[in-house]
Formats: C-alpha cells, sequence, structure tokens
C-alpha cells in the first residue's frame, strides 16, 4: 500500500491529543452495560460490523459517545484490512468506503462540534486497539500496518492541536450565521 495515502486516510481516522491509561474494562471499549451485545467479540469481525453498530448508537441520543468511539475504530480497523490485504477487491473497497462516509457524515459533523470528546474518543480507540489483538484481518503485514497506522497518530495530534481554534472559530461563525438567518422564504 502506498504511504502517503495511508498516511492521509489515517489523518482522517485518528486523532489524539495525550495517550490515555485505560484499566481492562476501558481497553475492551466502552460501557459493558450497552444494549448492543453484538459488539460482543467485534474485535474479530469485518469492521463493517463495527460502523454498522456505530450508526444504531449515534442515532439515539445517549448513545453519541459509543457511537463515535465504533465508527472510528471501525475506521481503523477497516484501513488495516485494506492496506495489509493485497490485492483487495475493488469494489468492497469502493462499497464500504461509500457507506464510510455515509455513516460518518453525521457523527464527523458532531464531533466536529465536540472535539475534546473526539479527541478523548481517539485515545480510547487507540488503546482499544492496542489492546484487542484478535483482527478480522490476518496475514504477515497486518501486524505491521496496524502499528503504522497507529503510528500517524503523533502526527495527526499536532494537526489537531495546530487547527483547533481556528475550526472553534469557523463554527462559532457559522453558527452566529445561522442564528441571524431568516427563518423562511
Amino acid at each position: 500500500m502506498n504511504a502517503a495515502w495511508l498516511l492521509a486516510t489515517a489523518l482522517v481516522a485518528v486523532a489524539a491529543l495525550e495517550p490515555a491509561s485505560l484499566d481492562q474494562d476501558e481497553a475492551a471499549g466502552p460501557s459493558s452495560a450497552s444494549p448492543y451485545p453484538e459488539r460482543d467479540g467485534i474485535e474479530a469481525r469485518h469492521p463493517s460490523e463495527m460502523i454498522e453498530l456505530a450508526e444504531r448508537l449515534f442515532a439515539t441520543e445517549d448513545g453519541k459517545e459509543e457511537g463515535l468511539f465504533w465508527y472510528y475504530a471501525g475506521d481503523l480497523r477497516w484501513k488495516g484490512l485494506v492496506s495489509c490485504t493485497d490485492p483487495f477487491p475493488t469494489e468492497e473497497v469502493r462499497r464500504m468506503n461509500a457507506r464510510m462516509n455515509e455513516v460518518g457524515g453525521p457523527i464527523r459533523a458532531w464531533s466536529g462540534e465536540n472535539i475534546d470528546i473526539l479527541l478523548a474518543t481517539f485515545d480510547k480507540v487507540e488503546a482499544w486497539d492496542k489492546a484487542t489483538s484478535t483482527r478480522y484481518a490476518k496475514g504477515p503485514n497486518c501486524e505491521a500496518e496496524a502499528q503504522f497506522l497507529r503510528g500517524t497518530i503523533d502526527q495527526v495530534r499536532q494537526y489537531v492541536i495546530a487547527n483547533r481554534a481556528e475550526h472553534e472559530a469557523m463554527l462559532k461563525e457559522k453558527k452566529a450565521q445561522e442564528a441571524a438567518a431568516p427563518d423562511g422564504p
């Protein structure tokens, strides 16, 4: 896989502010009290299952943060699967990327307004990925690719830190424009 492509896609998917120290329960993913038992053993299944779980969770008012977690966990695992499988079926990549864009649109929009939650979630995703060695993808390159993808976190962290104030200013301006706009035609 092209290292520049992996880095570019990782920039969209993975960021962290500071490394998290998680206990075993946290490393296993969000609260085990989840009403979504299908997440049990999800680390060994296709990343699309994480994306579907993320969509269902995010659609609920109290599931936004857990949905965010599973979206980015699925995103990281998807990139790992694609990068360690050569050749990877082009049609599956097209379908999965389209589905991730569909599910991810509202999630990314919400997380852009909740940057502290987003950054904390990326810490949790990184810790979860390191702690769950069982992967859907198996092969000689998979662990090296996973390490590479996790290794981009420092670069993304710097990007997020460097651009946070600008992003927050744009959000504030957008909200002010929306508040000032008339409600009707």
